[in-house]
């Protein structure tokens, strides 16, 4: 079965999936979830929500919908949908509310198990708004110390933490602290989950040959981070 014959009928004709996707994405949005894991059971759809660091069952769904939904999340998130062998990362975009429609940046992750793919969506829902250092739970006393190290010209600061702890606003929080029109920013992602104005953000994707010491001396000979 080819590329093509898989997408005609997704995109033309099968108001069900899509009517199912956007059940599941939508609620989703509503529950708070941080993430939608997707995954096939011997018999049937199984869809559950990340929600405050738990994994909560949303439905079940016939298994005849599973090949499908995950079809059709492929094509939105610019997939290989004839590659069910092997793990694969892309992004889609979650739209809400009925007015204006506001757009959620995902970020999603396939891979193959025993009775078929399972899918993982990570709703990135922090804005840049909400990147101000003096927010993400620092006290006084830390805070001061971060941003000295953030003012040094050369240094190493490492985030560390559980899932759900918060490294990732942290290092955007830092990155959007440093990120000033006389500098020119550059990060090295995998993946990018955040999209700032303003950075050169680069990710990191080792099977196009863009692995990190391959960026880094591209980055030198561009002049390098300032």
């Amino acid at each position: 079965m080819t590329q093509n014959s898989l997408r005609k009928p997704l995109e033309a004709s099968d108001f069900h999936i899509i009517r199912l996707w956007h059940e599941i994405a939508s609620s989703a949005v509503i529950k708070d979830a941080s993430d939608i894991h997707i995954e096939a059971q011997q018999n049937s759809c199984i869809v559950r929500f990340r929600i405050h660091g738990d994994l909560c069952l949303f439905k079940a769904y016939p298994k005849t919908d599973h090949i499908r939904l995950i079809t059709r999340i492929k094509i939105l998130a610019k997939l290989d949908i004839a590659e069910q062998r092997l793990p694969q990362d892309g992004r889609l975009a979650i739209t809400v509310g009925d007015s204006i429609g506001r757009e959620i940046d995902c970020r999603v992750s396939t891979m193959p198990t025993l009775f078929g793919e399972k899918a993982v969506i990570r709703l990135l829902k922090t804005t840049n708004a909400e990147l101000d250092i003096n927010h993400i739970g620092l006290t006084d006393h830390q805070l001061s110390i971060v941003n000295k190290c953030l003012n040094r010209r050369h240094g190493l600061i490492l985030v560390c933490g559980p899932t759900g702890s918060g490294k990732t606003r942290t290092l955007y929080s830092f990155l959007n602290f440093l990120n000033q029109p006389h500098l020119n920013l550059c990060s090295i992602e995998d993946p990018i989950e955040i999209r700032l104005q303003g950075v050169n953000q680069i990710a990191y994707h080792p099977k196009a040959g863009l692995h990190f010491n391959a960026i880094i001396r591209a980055l030198q000979s561009a002049g390098g981070p300032t």
